[in-house]
């Protein structure tokens, strides 16, 4: 009796272990997961990036010209002739055109009096000062990586305006580790992107990264893909998204800059980049 009651508490204390390890994993990917993307947001932030991983490209999308002017850097520039805001423009030459009859007058006025010294020095220096914090301002390729490697993370580019560069697997060695690049092109893109990964498990490769021109790749055959960029608009969530166990992500609009961070852990985060 009491070895049936011993096999009963046994059997008891391994339901209520498989229940905890199986809580512990439920935590883990509803929170630890998050964490994981918010310690890196932090770290990014503070500039202590020692184990990261960073794939850096530059967008080549042009927006929709139905977007509104109220995105940001993502709307489509109005030209000085439009329609939208020409109110505006002719109150604004209006508004100009009386300024400088006012500031003629006024010159005229005062043509006796001794001009300030320095005057008109300290007015042309102005705009080239504010000139200058836009260009110091405006975010390139060579900045991003720059930077990023002044944080300590090992960075990577791509240039998703020239995927041929990737028609042949090739794989790049950075602080140690290898990293695996390849396409998926072309009318025959969905056989042709496995004979590629096949190669780059056989240069057992850290991190395998495919690019593609269409936003219809055969998503169950990038399974052990880390991460697929796509060159095109593919219809995913900005800042990209997890499908099958690969993260995806479009590239960013022509102008701006995508940092894909990836963490000691393994954990992807994504970082659309416009000004530095």
């Amino acid at each position: 009796m009491e070895k049936r009651k011993r096999e009963i508490l046994a059997l008891g204390l391994l339901v209520l272990l498989g229940i905890g390890v199986a809580s512990i994993m439920a935590w883990y990917m509803l929170v630890g997961h998050n964490w994981n993307k918010a310690a890196s947001h932090i770290d990014d932030l503070v500039g202590s990036m020692d184990g990261y991983t960073v794939v850096v490209f530059e967008g080549i999308l042009q927006p929709a010209s139905n977007e509104l002017s109220a995105s940001g850097s993502r709307a489509v520039p109005s030209s000085p002739s439009g329609a939208i805001g020409s109110s505006d423009a002719s109150s604004s030459a209006i508004a100009l055109a009386s300024s400088n009859a006012s500031a003629s007058s006024a010159v005229a006025s005062s043509s006796s009096l001794p001009a300030a010294s320095g005057s008109s020095s300290s007015a042309s220096a102005k705009p080239s000062v504010k000139s200058s914090k836009a260009a110091n301002k405006l975010v390139t390729l060579k900045k991003v990586v720059e930077s990023y490697r002044e944080k300590g993370a090992t960075v990577l580019t791509l240039h998703l305006n020239e995927l041929s560069r990737y028609g042949d697997p090739m794989v790049v060695s950075r602080d140690g580790r290898r990293y695996g690049i390849c396409a998926s092109l072309g009318k025959y893109r969905y056989v042709d992107v496995r004979d590629k990964l096949r190669d780059l498990d056989a240069a057992e490769v850290d991190l395998k990264i495919v690019v593609s021109d269409s936003p219809t790749i055969k998503r169950g055959w990038l399974r052990d893909v880390d991460l697929v960029v796509l060159a095109c608009s593919g219809r995913l969530i900005e800042g990209g998204e997890y499908i099958d166990g690969s993260f995806f992500i479009n590239s960013p609009y022509a102008g701006e800059m995508q940092a894909v961070i990836i963490s000691p852990s393994g954990t992807i985060t994504s970082k659309t980049i416009t000004e530095l």
